[in-house]
């Protein structure tokens, strides 16, 4: 029976499709908390900015009952600040050479298996450098340069060369709060400020000194301020840092149980509480600059994450989405393009932290 290639990429693509992408966001720590609590989604409306409300008061004014006839007093809330960032557009084109189609052509199944790998690399390959450039600001260069990916947010404050609406700044501070407050540096369009728009940041000393000590202190002061109560539910840092972590815990018996327990996908893990604390291979201290005192990431970080705080918006039906294939019209090929149109939006930037010189 006789078939075409474009037939059996396109079939290919829309059977694995789906699953491909499900699989890839899995691999990445952060995308796959955020895909558990259904953080990838649609914008709900056009236009070239994401926004969401904050609420900096609250809103009711209280008295008290003396005769009972009493009127209390009612207002409205005053919705006065914004959060807001520009959406990112990104894309590009996959190839498959006719020439290398032409030793595939007599075997559907084997050019059906060559359509899969190429799907499930490019998925790779893109969730590569958007995972590396949320977390740490550094594209891997896979597929996007930094320049490309400039203006989709990051969560290393220390990146500030975005371009547009909202991704001038990086989301995470690495100095004290106080600090942070002082600079007035906009993020997310919104200038830092107490209470409502900051992240908490705690330096160690050495960390076989205080380093847990310090690590406690940011997490209970991160789930002081989540205003649903849970706190930080996601932990990540350097490999150094990390490592620092482990041997302190193995040192404490009675908790070495928890340690080493391997995910069912490919990065590991050990729990501070409910909270989930791992390393990525894309947080680099070399990448960071210090700061005055002890504030120095550029000898080890961890974020402390609230995912349920982070959302990713689009205006496709999907965070990559990935067209049919087509014959080219200027090479011996078949072509499909893939576009990404949307970015990511975090609020409640006071129950994120950062805990720096963990590498010490």
């Amino acid at each position: 029976m006789s078939f075409s290639t474009q037939d059996v990429l396109n079939t290919v693509k829309r059977t694995f499709d789906g699953n491909v992408l499900r699989n890839v966001i899995e691999k990445e720590p952060i995308f796959e908390e955020m895909l558990k609590l259904e953080k990838f989604s649609k914008a709900q409306r056009g236009g070239d900015t994401l926004e969401s409300t904050i609420i900096d008061s609250a809103g009711v004014t209280g008295m008290k009952f003396v005769s009972g006839l009493e009127q209390p007093e009612r207002r409205v809330h005053q919705i006065t600040k914004n959060y807001k960032v520009t959406r990112q557009v990104l894309g590009g084109d996959m190839v498959f050479s006719d020439m290398e189609e032409r030793t595939l052509r007599q075997d559907r199944a084997a050019l059906a298996s060559k359509a899969k790998e190429l799907h499930t690399h490019l998925y790779a390959w893109i969730l590569r450098d958007l995972g590396s450039w949320f977390l740490s600001g550094k594209s891997t260069g896979s597929v996007f340069s930094d320049s490309d990916l400039r203006d989709l947010l990051t969560l290393n404050g220390q990146v500030s060369t975005g371009t547009l609406t909202g991704t001038t700044n990086g989301l995470l501070s690495f100095e004290a709060p106080a600090t942070q407050i002082g600079t007035g540096a906009l993020v997310e369009n919104l200038a830092r400020q107490s209470d409502i728009h900051f992240n908490q940041c705690e330096a160690v000393s050495a960390f076989p000194t205080d380093g847990f000590k310090q690590m406690q202190k940011a997490y209970l002061l991160a789930k002081r301020k989540d205003v649903e109560g849970n706190g930080p539910t996601l932990a990540v840092g350097d490999l150094a840092s990390y490592l620092n972590l482990l041997e302190h815990v193995r040192s404490q018996v009675r908790v070495t149980s928890d340690l080493d327990q391997l995910t069912g996908n490919s990065f590991q893990t050990a729990s501070f509480g409910p909270m989930k604390i791992t390393y990525s291979e894309y947080i680099d201290p070399a990448n960071y600059s210090a700061h005055a005192g002890s504030f120095d990431p550029s000898n080890g970080l961890f974020m402390f994450l609230s995912p349920q705080y982070i959302q990713y918006f689009t205006l496709l039906t999907k965070m990559i989405e990935v067209a049919d294939w087509k014959p080219s019209d200027t090479q011996r090929a078949h072509v499909c393009r893939f576009d990404i149109d949307g970015n990511f939006l975090v609020r409640n930037l006071p129950a994120f932290a950062t805990v720096v010189n963990t590498a010490s």
